[in-house]
């Protein structure tokens, strides 16, 4: 198996070199209401991979808000999703990337990535804080990236207290500062 193999609803062995590890477990995430999510060909390709490769791993079984390519405008289901966390959206300009809630953990997962929106920066960051910040969900801001080597080229712009994935390494996450892995940050807000 190679390093994008894909899994569904369980975790996998994967072999990277000469080492074999245990994959995380891969759930698909769906629309609000349990809507299979079918990705259009015209889709960003990082924006794909973010929904295909990241998601199910970091936000397994999330519901799917929103993401640049899908739709024009969020639809009812995704509407009744957000009043559901106490959000209204009227302004969509403003949107990351990809919008994702994950409602086992009550997190609203906002992913810019790098040939969209570009990482998240603290400017980024704060004009996400103050278009969701009347949610009740905990706010978790990533950003995605091809590789490593794309995101070095952004290095000094990523905000502290997000994460980061890049695509050639699925599995994983790179954390900027903070405590958790995956989550809202506590206190700082």
């Amino acid at each position: 198996m190679n390093a994008h193999s894909h899994c569904s609803g369980k975790s996998s062995q994967r072999t990277v070199g000469a080492v074999t590890t245990q994959a995380i477990p891969f759930v698909p995430i769906t629309r609000p209401g349990g809507l299979k999510l079918s990705l259009p060909q015209r889709l960003g390709s990082l924006i794909a991979l973010t929904l295909k490769e990241m998601c199910p791993r970091f936000t397994p079984g999330g519901e799917l808000i929103y993401a640049t390519g899908l739709a024009n405008r969020i639809s009812r289901p995704e509407k009744d999703c957000l009043k559901s966390i106490m959000l209204s959206i009227e302004q969509q300009e403003r949107m990351p990337n990809v919008l994702v809630y994950h409602r086992i953990q009550n997190w609203l997962v906002m992913i810019d990535v790098a040939e969209g929106n570009g990482p998240i920066s603290v400017k980024r960051r704060h004009e996400l804080k103050t278009l969701f910040g009347g949610s009740n969900a905990g706010l978790v801001f990533a950003s995605a990236f091809l590789n490593r080597e794309s995101m070095a080229h952004h290095l000094e712009d990523i905000a502290w207290h997000t994460v980061v994935w890049c695509a050639d390494s699925p599995d994983h996450l790179i954390q900027f500062n903070g405590r958790r892995v995956l989550g809202p940050s506590g206190a700082i807000r």
